[in-house]
């Protein structure tokens, strides 16, 4: 009967064939580790990647945009005939500003006002002209009347929002820019601002929520922060929604640098590595040296297991001293994947020693000890993260992993509690400290682990399966028989679910119906030794020593030396043989 080692809503990996069978180490999010180290450091995350990356964000001109904005001629003048005339010198008045005849426009403004005190849209188109002009008091003073005499005039509030940024004064730019939605609220110029103030203090949803109000109304064509946008929808994982804003590449004649970088970015984390290297090269025919894109383009080789070609560029990028973090990620994640591994260990010494306050070298550095087997290195590692990192759940992950590695089960069993005090409603957390203390002998706690589990997701196999094999173990098959008939029920061609119900049955009572299961769990995995052990077992329960002996011999051959089940199955034996 076997203890299934997978988290819920998760495809479980088939469990060995040991009395411990030891839960593998799943991928959460972005920050994946590779399972059970197995695939080490080299198994380098898309989230990782793009997170060490420098955005190509289409920064906003810091000087004030003062020509952009939604220009209207509402206001508290009425539209008769002589207005319709005032409009019409305003906007000429507008393109002469376009085309930097400055002072000419400045006295067609000025009769305006003359004529029309009392019209804000001119007191908006003055301030425009003063701000181009330099004379930002002036401009302010201005915008201001504008707003007296119209107190919903958006776009106002937006310019003068855009001078206090110019003058480095974000808290009262940001001011202006909340009071011009208030107002109006698809000012898109006005979200664009926001949108990129939060997207700098990284408060991601806020940045994206103004980014995407921002986008308004825009043309096919603009660019400009759907790169800053799409950036963002990229570290959130949300890479279908990336290509979606920008749609056809070649649709439009706009600057496509920044644009390609990002749908490359976007692709890399569908990993459709191929789509991502085609954009990344495009962009270095433009621009040969960008090292950034260099380094997008390597990681892209890398993911789509071309490492010769990725190690060529990361060795180069190396040799011409540029040891950035994700330099020597890559150089020692590539040697790792070509076999290289004294070459990995030389890079990650450096990374070491010259990335020692970021968390993700723990996380790499942990990983290729552990997936080299090196395991008490791995736990000093992570061990030094942690002492910086507390918190660091990616972290406890390899930490707990290592331990249970070395047969530290109960140290593995505190860490794996503290990851699920940090992540409560983690089906996998938990699912991985009952395994872990299933392990250990701690079977009650396991038991009501499990039963948790069953709350979150009542048809998970793994976890139906290894409580019906808790409650046989502890004397309790009736109640377990409903758990193991819904996991074989559940996953009807896996031996080990077979297994769990065919000794279940048998516990129960049911004997002959719980070898005709077992047997059918040994047919499914020929070469599994739990199906043959619980033969075994039952066949010298029922005094029937030949066949028992040739179930339990083969067993012992198939299962680790020195495991328990093992040497229960050789103890079985030896009393079969007398002293």
């Amino acid at each position: 009967m076997k203890q299934i080692d997978s988290p819920p809503n998760t495809n479980p990996c088939r469990p060995g064939a040991t009395a411990l069978f030891y839960p593998k180490l799943y991928a959460v999010a972005a920050l994946a580790m590779a399972a059970a180290f197995s695939m080490g450091s080299a198994a380098a995350t898309t989230m990782d990647y793009l997170q060490s990356m420098p955005p190509p964000l289409e920064k906003l001109d810091t000087a004030p945009q003062i020509l952009d904005f939604n220009f209207h001629m509402d206001g508290t003048v009425t539209i008769d005939g002589s207005a319709r005339t005032a409009q019409s010198s305003l906007i000429e008045a507008f393109r002469q500003l376009k085309s930097g005849n400055i002072d000419f426009a400045i006295s067609m403004v000025d009769d305006v006002i003359k004529n029309y005190p009392n019209y804000s849209a001119a007191y908006e188109v003055a301030g425009t002209a003063l701000a181009i002009r330099g004379n930002v008091a002036a401009a302010m003073a201005y915008f201001r009347k504008a707003v007296q005499l119209d107190p919903a005039r958006a776009t106002a509030y937006t310019k003068m929002g855009d001078i206090h940024l110019a003058l480095g004064q974000t808290n009262e730019a940001k001011e202006q820019f909340e009071l011009a939605i208030s107002y109006n609220p698809d000012e898109r110029r006005a979200h664009q601002r926001l949108g990129r103030m939060y997207d700098i203090a990284a408060s991601r949803e806020r940045a994206i929520f103004h980014y995407e109000k921002g986008l308004t109304g825009v043309s096919p064509d603009y660019v400009g922060i759907k790169v800053n946008l799409g950036h963002l929808y990229n570290l959130g994982g949300r890479y279908e929604d990336t290509l979606a804003l920008f749609g056809d590449l070649d649709s439009t004649n706009a600057d496509p640098t920044s644009r390609d970088i990002i749908v490359g970015d976007a692709n890399h984390g569908l990993k459709q590595y191929a789509k991502a290297i085609a954009l990344y090269r495009k962009v270095l025919t433009l621009n040969p040296e960008d090292v950034n894109v260099r380094i997008r383009l390597a990681w892209s080789l890398y993911g789509s297991q071309d490492y010769s070609a990725a190690l060529s560029i990361f060795e180069e990028l190396e040799k011409k001293a540029d040891n950035s973090h994700m330099v020597l990620s890559g150089l020692g994640a590539t040697y790792e994947r070509m076999g290289n591994l004294v070459a990995a260990e030389r890079v990650y010494d450096q990374l070491i020693l010259r990335y020692a306050a970021q968390q993700s070298t723990y996380r790499r550095v942990g990983l290729f000890w552990g997936s080299i087997k090196r395991y008490g290195k791995a736990i000093a590692i992570f061990n030094r993260g942690l002492k910086e990192y507390p918190n660091d759940v990616v972290l406890l992950r390899g930490k707990r992993t290592a331990l249970q590695r070395l047969g530290k089960i109960k140290e593995a069993v505190s860490v794996a509690q503290r990851i699920v005090s940090l992540i409560p409603k983690s089906g996998s957390a938990l699912f991985y400290l009952a395994s872990l203390q299933q392990d250990a002998g701690l079977f009650l706690l396991a038991i009501e682990n499990y039963r948790a589990i069953l709350k979150i997701n009542s048809n998970h196999f793994g976890t139906l399966n290894n409580l019906a094999v808790l409650l046989t173990k502890t004397g309790s098959a009736d109640q377990a028989l409903p758990y193991a008939e819904k996991a074989r029920k559940l996953e009807p061609e896996r031996s080990d679910t077979a297994d769990t119900l065919g000794w279940t049955l048998f516990r129960s009572g049911q004997r002959q119906q719980g070898i005709e299961e077992l047997r059918r769990a040994h047919n499914l995995a020929p070469k599994g030794a739990a199906p043959l052990y619980h033969l075994g077992l039952a066949y010298w329960e029922m005094k029937n020593a030949d066949q028992a002996r040739e179930y339990l011999s083969r067993a012992v051959k198939q299962l680790k030396t020195g495991s328990r089940m093992a040497k229960h199955a050789q103890n079985v034996l030896a009393g079969m043989d007398g002293p």
